[in-house]
């Protein structure tokens, strides 16, 4: 029988729409004893899936964890991992945008994270094209990062047709240093496949990777810097 040549995997499905905190207070979650009547495939009520939720992210050290609503296709949504405070609210640690132009509402539940992680589809130059797919310019993350104050800004989720690595160009660097003058800077990374970042809050969030970049690539990084493709 297929049953007995695969293996079966113990698990639940939650609907973001329920991790918003905006349906059930994290006051309200259920206790991790009342997970173990559900069978594997359950889909989780609101109350349950908040409990799941908020058990997963303790495993990264972050006992809390919330879902905000972003601007790319029905139903998508960013992710906030951090602490809760007084009133029930996830203050940030760590938040991934997921797909999404820029959204205010996922920069204000990002404020004070020490780290962004930032899709950066498009270069400035293709605005009209990353407002029709609904994704995000370089310069549209980097106000996201500048809004929320957060330490660290990650880029990535780059478009394929860039055969180099983004944000390097000098008009990228110009916006970057017109957009943070003034206000918090957050240290901006790009990055790149297979990269690993610890997320715990007993540890910085991230690392400096130019200098691990050039050393993966050496010289294919030559002329990087040039605006031809």
């Amino acid at each position: 029988r297929f049953e007995d040549q695969v293996e079966l995997l113990n698990f639940h499905f939650a609907d973001n729409k329920h991790l918003t905190r905006d349906i059930v207070p994290a006051s309200e979650a259920v206790g991790a004893e009342d997970l173990t009547s559900y069978p594997s495939g359950t889909n989780l009520n609101a109350s349950l899936s908040l409990h799941a939720a908020n058990e997963a992210a303790s495993r990264l050290g972050m006992p809390a964890l919330s879902t905000v609503r972003v601007d790319h296709c029905p139903e998508a949504y960013g992710v906030v991992l951090g602490h809760e405070d007084d009133s029930g609210k996830v203050q940030a640690h760590v938040s991934y945008s997921g797909d999404t132009v820029f959204c205010p509402e996922f920069a204000d539940a990002s404020s004070g994270a020490r780290l962004m992680v930032h899709e950066a589809t498009f270069d400035d130059e293709l605005k009209d094209e990353a407002d029709k797919k609904r994704h995000s310019t370089v310069r549209q993350a980097l106000a996201a990062g500048k809004r929320a104050s957060v330490d660290r800004l990650l880029l990535t989720h780059f478009s394929q047709r860039y055969p180099k690595l983004p944000g390097q160009t000098e008009s990228n660097r110009s916006e970057a240093s017109r957009i943070h003058r003034g206000k918090h800077a957050p240290e901006t990374l790009v990055a790149f496949d297979l990269m690993r970042v610890r997320v715990d809050s007993a540890y910085p969030p991230t690392i400096e990777t130019a200098h691990l970049v050039n050393a993966l690539f050496g010289a294919s990084t030559a002329g990087m810097d040039s605006d031809t493709e």
